[in-house]
């Protein structure tokens, strides 16, 4: 599998692929692959809303000058340059998406935040940012030349998903899985290159132990996807999944948030007869909040205001597996040689 991050699992509010259904990620787990560290959604800072998707604003734009403000009082609040005089909008994403959330949470702020990058001359417009500009001026009929583009955090990157050993093998005997669709390299906080990483190395990675595999795995007898996935999720029960998956893994989280999310997974889950593929999305739904619920710390980009210390004690992988329809939870070392990366 290399089908990408789970996009899918929160239609129209991620920055992937419109093509990921999320279905993939959905039906193995159904099957009972081992999943780690589900909890760990990256949200990036600065994104606009398009038909069925956030557009990502790039980091270029802040790593040319551009500075991100609030208006608080009646006037702009360059909030990042005074919250964090040290690197300001050049913080982590997570610091500065987290910070948004609490600006605009503030008696005396509006709801809207701003992406400044009218004072960025001319020559940056021409070369470095020229891709950006169009896009922003397509998109939002407004030049951001010229006046501030409003921004929004969005889902950007699965740091969890499908957990493999240090070859690319899962736990399920024939299936490999490299890129954006596996847990391996990101731990609970990607950094912005790393994807290449999974993709490049981590797909050439799983090709060699395919092949090095082939011969036993011919002997198997072949499955038929068909066979499982004969009806389609609805629509209305997708859109209202996700809806509970943003109202309890949004960037600053607690356990009554998620709890109150869970509760209405499971309402929802009894309100209707699920085929094959809603069962699987539902599963691997109450596993994203199950593990941010067990997950009692902050680290990278889980932050719990209810725990906001890090927990040294808890620096492992959480695992999340699917067995007779009921999802099950531990945590395991995070191994100290590559070669021990075996998931059981």
């Amino acid at each position: 599998l290399c089908t990408g991050g789970m996009n899918g699992i929160f239609p129209g509010m991620t920055t992937g692929t419109t093509q990921n259904t999320g279905d993939a990620a959905a039906a193995v787990f159904g099957q009972g692959v081992v999943f780690g560290n589900l909890e760990m959604l990256q949200y990036h800072p600065t994104t606009i809303g398009i038909p069925s998707k956030r557009c990502l604003v790039t980091e270029a734009a802040r790593g040319e000058g551009g500075h991100l403000y609030i208006e608080r009082a009646g006037k702009r609040w360059y909030f990042m340059q005074e919250l964090f005089p040290e690197m300001g909008d050049l913080s982590p994403r997570d610091v500065v998406a987290r910070t948004m959330f609490f600006v605009r949470r503030q008696a005396d702020t509006g709801d809207q935040i701003y992406l400044d990058l009218t004072s960025l001359p001319a020559e940056t417009w021409r070369g470095k940012l020229s891709d950006l500009r169009q896009e922003l001026m397509h998109y939002l009929s407004a030049d951001p030349k010229k006046q501030p583009v409003p921004v929004q955090e969005g889902i950007h990157y699965f740091m969890g998903g499908i957990l493999t050993d240090a070859v690319h093998r899962t736990g399920m005997t024939g299936l490999y899985a490299a890129g954006e669709c596996a847990c391996q390299y990101h731990g609970a906080n990607r950094l912005g290159g790393n994807s290449m990483l999974g993709a490049i190395y981590g797909g050439r990675c799983a090709a060699e132990t395919m092949l090095r595999d082939a011969c036993p795995l011919m002997e198997m007898p072949p499955v038929s996807a068909a066979a499982c996935y004969q009806d389609a999720a609805s629509p209305a029960l997708i859109q209202r999944i996700s809806g509970i998956l943003l109202g309890g893994l949004g960037i600053v989280r607690n356990a009554e948030t998620l709890q109150k999310a869970l509760e209405e997974l499971k309402s929802l889950a009894q309100e209707q007869t699920c085929n094959r593929r809603e069962l699987d999305r539902l599963a691997l739904a109450e596993a994203m909040l199950r593990s941010a619920l067990e997950r009692r710390e902050s680290r990278g980009a889980h932050y719990r205001e209810d725990y906001p210390e890090r927990d040294e004690a808890l620096r492992q992988t959480l695992a999340a597996q699917c067995t007779g329809g009921s999802v099950h939870l531990r945590f395991q070392p995070i191994p100290e040689r590559r070669s021990d990366a075996i998931p059981v």
